[in-house]
Parts: C-alpha cells; structure tokens; sequence
C-alpha cells in the first residue's frame, strides 16, 4: 500500500495534470510563474501611463526620456516573455481539463470562467470608465450615447487576453469534439521534456508568421474585441506547443543543452531592447 501510493505520489508530481486533479499535489513552479505574470499584467498599464512606449486609457506626462525609455524597455521584456508563456501554461492545463470534464462540461466551464467577466467589462465596467472618463475631460454625454459607442467597438480593454484564451479553448473544443480521446489524461508522467527540433520548428514559425501578420495587422493597430491579432503567431504559437505537449507527455525537463541554447537567445533579445531604447528607435507611440 505504502508503495503504491508513493509512486502514485511521484507519477501527480511529474505528471501534467497534477493540479488539475482532486487532492493532487500543485506544482509551485506554475503557480509562482502564473502570479508573476499576472503582476506583470498590472504593471505594464501603470508604466505605460507613466510614459512607457504603448497604448492604455490614461497617460501622464512622461517623468523624463530617460525614465520613459527604461519603462519601455520594462514593458518589452514583459511583453516578449510574458504572456507567451501564460498561454503555453494555459496551452498545458488545456488537454487534461477537457479529458477530465468533456467537452461539453470544459466549454461551459470556460464560458463560466472566462466568458462571464469578459461580458460584465464589455457591458457595464468598460462603459462606465468612458463615461468617467469623459466626465473628467469636461463632456456630458449620456449614458445611452457611452454605452452604445461601447457596443459599437467592443472595446475589452485589460481583458483582451481573456478574450484571446476563451477563443483558443473553444476551438480546441471543436477541434476535439470527434476524438476527446486525444486529451490528455491526469496522472501519467512525462515521457520527456520538449524536443530540440520542435522548440527551434517553432521559433521559426513564430518569428515568419509575425513577418506575415503584421503586414495586415501592424501594432496597435485596430480589431474587434482589441483581440492584439499582432501578437497572434506567438500566442497561438505557445498554446499550441502546450497542448502538443500535453497530449505527447513532453512535459518533462528541457535538456541542458537546450535550456543553455534558449536562455541566450531570451538574453539576446532582452537585452536588445535597452540598445533600441537608447537609440531612439522604441520611442514610438505604437507600442511593441
């Protein structure tokens, strides 16, 4: 009995479905990276009202080009790491929550989850920001004029990412609707950490379609919903890499060599950044 269940221990610990089960062990590592990207979530808005390159409803004067330019810099590192990885995380849990409720019970969670307060700030949070707003700028429109420009441009302001993810598990609902076999279930451990090939595979694609996308969709540029279809190839790009490793068991530690690779090629990026900031390149009101 003692065996069983310590290797039952040991297949939650390794497994990823480990959090997703009923009194199954968390995994700390993807609990600390979701609050830390959720405080990242918050602080980029506060330092692009502080003068930081970027778009957000309120912005002060910029302190100074040079404090300006380091918050830039703050919220390009945040924006090329951030939530790519929270939907590679989300791309994770995905598989087995489906396995685990169906696909049914998974959609109507989602829906629950993400759909209702993505209609309460479509409705009544975002609408009565514009008219605050307004109020603060001298104007009086009426509240029928704010709520119904609001309808007419579905602005989902700080939740579009909510927006993005809700759009992501629905249609890996549909695409499952004829095999939720394929979802992965909880408890079974990993055969092996992410593939070379794959993570190089993908860093390609991203890097392309980026290309391609941005030709239609530039940055900051406008769309229903405020979906960021800019950014669109990185995080469809992730979510799709976690659920692929989900549904393989490819959930295991990345190999030194490949963890060595990636950390210099983030390095490289990261500190490409403060050498745009610096040369003027990043000061720019389209955001990144």
């Amino acid at each position: 009995m003692r065996a069983s269940s310590a290797e039952a221990g040991v297949s939650r610990s390794t497994a990823l479905g480990a959090p997703t089960t009923a009194g199954a062990q968390r995994v700390p590592a993807w609990d600390a990276l979701r609050v830390s990207i959720v405080a990242g979530v918050i602080v980029v808005p506060a330092c692009v009202a502080l003068g930081a390159t970027g778009e957000w409803v309120y912005r002060e004067e910029a302190l100074s080009a040079p404090v300006a330019r380091f918050l830039t810099v703050l919220v390009g590192i945040l924006a090329l790491f951030g939530l790519g990885a929270l939907f590679y995380i989300a791309g994770l849990l995905t598989p087995v929550a489906l396995h685990r409720h169906g696909v049914a019970g998974f959609v109507g969670g989602r829906l629950l989850r993400l759909g209702v307060p993505l209609v309460l700030m479509l409705v009544l949070v975002r609408p009565l920001l514009n008219l605050l707003m307004a109020w603060a700028d001298g104007r009086t429109p009426s509240v029928g004029e704010v709520w119904a420009e609001q309808l007419r441009v579905l602005d989902t302001s700080g939740l579009w990412f909510v927006a993005v993810l809700l759009l992501y598990s629905l249609a890996y609902a549909l695409l499952r609707l004829r095999d939720p076999g394929r979802a992965a279930p909880a408890g079974l451990p990993a055969v092996s950490g992410l593939p070379g090939r794959v993570v190089a595979g993908l860093l390609v694609v991203v890097a392309i379609a980026t290309v391609l996308v941005r030709l239609r969709w530039p940055l900051a540029s406008n769309s229903v919903l405020d979906l960021h279809l800019w950014q669109w190839p990185q995080y469809v790009g992730m979510f799709a890499l976690g659920v692929w490793a989900a549904e393989n068991r490819r959930t295991g530690p990345l190999s030194r060599s490949l963890r060595l690779r990636v950390g210099w090629v983030a390095l490289a990026a990261a500190c490409a950044l403060p050498a745009a900031a610096l040369l003027g390149a990043a000061d720019t009101d389209q955001g990144f």
